[in-house]
């Protein structure tokens, strides 16, 4: 089964993949990213419940509310800071 520390753990590993495709690829849309991390929530969570075998689809919504949660604090923490 996949716990919260999974989940916690990923949302720091997608906010750090998807800033290393925003630094190595400059020209990459920003419309993109926030998609961007929500596939690579859900795959990568995929994944790590296909290891463990658990269920997909509960892997699959815990990856869909990680990126979210990625996305969410980037842009959270990028508008309290600003640019």
């Amino acid at each position: 089964m996949i716990d919260v520390r999974t989940l916690f753990g990923s949302v720091a590993i997608i906010l750090a993949l998807v800033e290393l495709i925003k630094r190595t690829l400059p020209n990459y849309p920003r419309e993109l990213v926030p998609l961007t991390g929500v596939v690579i929530g859900v795959g990568f969570n995929l994944v790590l419940g296909y290891q463990q075998q658990a269920d997909l689809f509960v892997a699959a919504l815990t990856g869909l509310t990680a990126g979210l949660s990625a996305m969410g604090l980037y842009s959270g923490g990028k508008a309290t800071i600003g640019n």
